[in-house]
């Protein structure tokens, strides 16, 4: 890929926020709030754990691949039920000694009936992998 190359765009899938999604989620949290659940809300840090996860596996990253940093920005509320597509623009990866970061754009959608409806989530994920031999 040259410096004039623009990313390529990845389709990470559709998916629907159910409430055992939710569930497991906030069990993993040090949490008593129940201010998703008396609202039928989905934490947004949520919606990007899933949304880093399928990143891991789309790209096929090497086993040792760290998470360095996390940007999220929530730009609406999303509710259990709601169907959500997501899309990520990864960058050009950088080399540094033994291992390679890799810096991935995402956006998710509310999904309805005629395809991606508007952005609910968008944020940049930054991940380092050591290079295979």
């Amino acid at each position: 890929m040259t410096s004039t190359t623009r990313p390529r765009t990845l389709s990470l899938g559709q998916w629907t926020a159910t409430p055992e999604f939710v569930a497991e989620y906030l069990s993993t949290l040090d949490s008593q709030s129940s201010l998703y659940s008396d609202h039928n809300l989905v934490p947004p840090m949520a919606l990007a754990a899933r949304t880093l996860g399928l990143l891991i596996e789309k790209l096929g990253l090497a086993s040792g691949t760290v998470h360095t940093s996390q940007e999220v920005t929530a730009l609406k509320p999303v509710y259990l039920g709601q169907a959500i597509s997501a899309q990520a623009k990864p960058s050009r990866p950088l080399r540094r000694g033994q291992w390679k970061f890799l810096s991935v754009a995402f956006t998710l959608y509310e999904e309805n009936a005629d395809g991606p409806g508007q952005k609910i989530l968008k944020g940049k994920t930054t991940v380092m992998s050591p290079v295979e031999a």
